[in-house]
């Protein structure tokens, strides 16, 4: 029998095509491969490495080339353009990512450094020409850039390091006092992953306690601020909250961090029943179709089951007092619930951040509205919002 598939196995390899078993021809396809990616025609490159994937599908050299001929391609696209418009330096600093994504260091350097000739602002590019350099071993020309990044922004830990790292060797005198900042802002970047580590696992007082400690180690530093205001909103201390998003709305400079605190402002605004005041902070009218969460909160606060509250009513009076939790500890108690009371119920829950408790609520907000009215359409997109969030957690 075994004699039997040897004969079959050299008569099969007879008939067969030499481009599939030739071990020569296979040499030679990979030489052309490289030829091609070598005067960079890297189509014709791509084109014969699909032909030959086809033949050698596990052939681990045809993926080497063809990641090779993928990224020069896309470096040579961009060197192109560059070229096209010279002046664009925008498209300079782009085109010297790539090349520090390809490992192309020299080549980075030389066009970041074009790059600002052509106006790109310094703070966004000394810090990486300076590390670049000092990778090299140019040191008088890393330091003062690294020096430069560091007057620009005095929290940028690898620059710090890396210049203590530099004085280490050659400026001894002033390590010191650079090995001081790193120290110091490593403890404030580690104290502000633990308080983000408690906040993701609902420790909120552990978190505010690791960013009240970085405030005391900087008054300046401006991440705490949005990170306690955050974390105050969810452990439902909306007093503190909003005391803090105001801190934040100071500092912060990102615009689409500040829309976000001033969504927030006003929403806690409504609820504490400061009406007047979150007239600034919140959206002049929102769509009925909107798909963001706090926009559409905010029309949550606007329907008049939540407006016209009573004024009797404890758990609202809790509300306007910034006690949430107290408020929903007495709607929780109430057994025969209502619309009105699973809709602000339904709110609170989202303002801490409790998307399943809120989504349930906003789900028996549903149930007992009469159908097609406003309030029933609204708790319906709300309830299509938050599952939406949920599944992008």
């Amino acid at each position: 029998m075994k004699n039997v598939l040897i004969v079959l196995i050299i008569f099969f390899c007879s008939f067969c095509p030499k481009s599939t078993f030739g071990a020569g021809e296979g040499s030679a396809s990979i030489d052309k491969i490289t030829a091609s990616i070598k005067e960079k025609k890297y189509h014709l490159a791509i084109d014969q490495i699909k032909q030959q994937l086809i033949v050698s599908p596990k052939n681990p050299q045809l993926y080497v080339l063809l990641k090779k001929a993928v990224e020069s391609e896309l470096i040579f696209t961009y060197e192109e353009v560059f070229r096209a418009n010279s002046q664009n330096g925008m498209l300079a600093q782009e085109l010297g990512y790539r090349y520090l994504e390809y490992n192309e260091r020299d080549k980075a350097i030389e066009i970041f450094e074009k790059a600002l000739e052509l106006g790109i602002p310094r703070k966004e590019l000394t810090g990486v020409i300076g590390q670049l350099y000092a990778e090299k071993g140019s040191s008088s020309k890393a330091i003062p850039l690294l020096e430069e990044t560091i007057k620009f922004n005095n929290q940028d830990i690898i620059s710090l390091q890396t210049l203590e790292e530099i004085y280490g060797l050659e400026k001894p005198e002033k390590q010191k006092g650079i090995s001081r900042k790193a120290r110091k802002l490593l403890l404030i970047n580690s104290l502000m992953d633990a308080g983000y580590g408690y906040a993701d696992i609902g420790e909120y007082t552990s978190a505010t306690e690791m960013y009240q400690r970085v405030l005391k180690l900087d008054a300046a530093n401006k991440e705490p601020y949005l990170a306690l205001a955050d974390s105050y909103r969810k452990s439902g201390d909306i007093s503190l909250s909003i005391h803090h998003y105001l801190k934040a709305a100071d500092v912060v400079t990102d615009e689409e961090t500040l829309s976000s605190v001033y969504k927030w402002l006003g929403i806690l605004y409504v609820l504490v029943n400061k009406r007047e005041t979150a007239i600034e902070y919140l959206p002049v009218s929102v769509p009925d179709d909107c798909e963001e969460l706090l926009p559409y909160l905010a029309k949550c606060l606007s329907l008049p089951m939540y407006a016209n509250r009573v004024k009797n009513d404890p758990a609202l009076n809790q509300l306007q007092n910034g006690k949430i939790n107290e408020a929903i500890e007495i709607y929780e108690r109430i057994k025969e619930k209502d619309a009105n009371i699973y809709l602000v119920l339904g709110v609170a829950y989202c303002v801490k951040d409790m998307l399943n408790e809120s989504l349930n609520s906003f789900l028996n907000v549903v149930k007992c509205s009469p159908p097609n009215t406003n309030t029933s359409r609204v708790a319906q997109q709300m309830v299509k919002i938050i599952k939406a969030q949920m599944k992008g957690k």
